[in-house]
């Protein structure tokens, strides 16, 4: 399993370009879809809306947990799961693959 912790302070562009390109290249060409965990929050849509606003997703496809029919066999499907609470100052992580990875970016 790997994990990529953000420190969030995504309020500019052009740190969330840089965001986007460390996810992308973290999760690699194999994984197309994100599961992302919203319960921080008590607005699950509304965060997932800005999300996609934000095209925090690295260009995958980004799903929300809160929608899934049987949330435990999404997890337990997901290719990468992302959690975090909002899509502009505060902590998330993405976990994807077999190792865990942790580093702090301070291009970000």
């Amino acid at each position: 399993m790997r994990l990529l912790l953000g420190s969030g302070g995504l309020s500019t562009e052009a740190r969330r370009e840089l965001w986007r390109a460390e996810l992308g290249d973290f999760l690699g060409s194999a994984v197309t879809r994100l599961l992302f965990v919203p319960y921080a929050v008590a607005d699950h849509d509304g965060v997932l809306a800005r999300m996609h606003a934000l095209a925090l997703h690295a260009g995958r496809e980004l799903v929300g947990l809160h929608r899934a029919p049987d949330p435990r066999w999404a997890v337990e499907e997901a290719q990468a799961l992302y959690v975090g609470v909002q899509a502009s100052n505060t902590p998330f992580f993405a976990i994807s693959g077999d190792t865990v990875t942790y580093g702090p970016y301070d291009s970000l």
